[in-house]
C-alpha cells in the first residue's frame, strides 16, 4: 500500500498539468514526513529534486518552500548534500534577479561563509 502511494505521489508530480505539480510540489513536506526513512533519502529526495528543476516557475518555488520540512527528517549530512545546493542554487537565481550581482557579492556570499561556519560546528562537517 505504502508502495503503491509513492508512486502515485511520484506521477502527480510529473503530471502533464503544472497545477497538479503545485499541488504536489505544496504538500512535498507533508508527504515526506509520513514515509519510512529508508525510502526518503532514495524516492523523496529523487522526487524533490525533480521539482526543483520543473519547467514551471512556481512548481519549483513552492517546491523550494519545503526545504524547511525536508531538513527536519533528514540528517544533517543529508541536508548539506540535497537540501543546500537547492537553496543557494535558488537563492542565486532569485537574487542575482532581484538585485543583481554587486549585491550578491557584497552581501550573500560572506552571509553563507557563515552558514558554513555554523554548520562546520554545531555538526562537525566539513564542506568543501
Amino acid at each position: 500500500m505504502k508502495s503503491e502511494l509513492r508512486t502515485i505521489y511520484n506521477q502527480l508530480c510529473q503530471d502533464d498539468m503544472p497545477m497538479v505539480r503545485r499541488s504536489a510540489a505544496t504538500n512535498m513536506g507533508k508527504f515526506a514526513a509520513t514515509v519510512e526513512a529508508s525510502h526518503l533519502k532514495t524516492e523523496v529526495m529523487s522526487i524533490f529534486e525533480d521539482l526543483t528543476q520543473d519547467d514551471q516557475d512556481s512548481v519549483r518555488l513552492l517546491a523550494v518552500e519545503s526545504c524547511g520540512s525536508l531538513g527536519k527528517l533528514l540528517e544533517a549530512q543529508d541536508c548539506v548534500a540535497h537540501i543546500l545546493p537547492v537553496i543557494v542554487n535558488f537563492s542565486q537565481i532569485e537574487l542575482c534577479e532581484a538585485v543583481g550581482p554587486e549585491a550578491i557579492r557584497s552581501d550573500l556570499v560572506p552571509a553563507m561563509f557563515v552558514f558554513f561556519a555554523i554548520m562546520r560546528l554545531k555538526y562537525g562537517l566539513l564542506l568543501n
